[in-house]
């Protein structure tokens, strides 16, 4: 690739790559890096992307998502992991977590929030495309690489885990 096609590329993108990394890996050096070898591999692999899968933002972001996901890996970040727990979150229902997601109470967007912190990093990253973002479960699908089908069904497992550790919470379980 040419080095202004090089540069316009990252003018153009970089800022997004930036911003998407820091909600995964918080440390302002680390994102610093992986930004830089999110661009570093999109310009060796350039040839690569594909218009017709992708737009080329989503296809960065997906390079940038992998980078941040190896990173967390190597870190071994420690996140709450309530899979083991599938009892009670079978006990709730997708009405249940809905409604109790819903409530805006203050206490309540408080510990929304501390349980967010505690998902694992793919599950808040998910959370916060679609939520935050706005982008749609196909857009989503290009960019962490599964299919719309499976994003559905993981943002009610997420909604549901979410209700199981507000509770856990509210009860004092911290």
């Amino acid at each position: 690739m040419q080095e202004e096609n090089c540069r316009q590329l990252l003018r153009q993108y970089g800022g997004e790559v930036m911003t998407f990394i820091r909600r995964i890996v918080p440390q302002q050096c680390d994102a610093e890096e992986l930004t830089q070898d999110t661009f570093i591999n999109a310009f060796s692999s350039i040839d690569t992307y594909d218009s017709r899968r992708g737009s080329m933002k989503h296809w960065l972001l997906s390079i940038a998502y992998h980078e941040a996901l190896k990173h967390l890996r190597r870190q071994k970040q420690k996140t709450c992991y309530l899979e083991n727990d599938e009892r009670r979150l079978n006990m709730i229902s997708d009405d249940e977590a809905d409604h109790m997601l819903s409530e805006m109470q203050e206490l309540r967007i408080k510990n929304l929030e501390k349980a967010v912190r505690r998902l694992p990093p793919e599950d808040q990253t998910l959370l916060h495309l679609y939520y935050i973002d706005g982008m749609r479960l196909q857009q989503i699908a290009e960019i962490m690489g599964h299919d719309a089908a499976y994003f559905a069904t993981r943002l009610q497992r997420i909604r549901k885990r979410l209700c199981v550790m507000i509770k856990t919470i509210e009860d004092g379980g911290e």
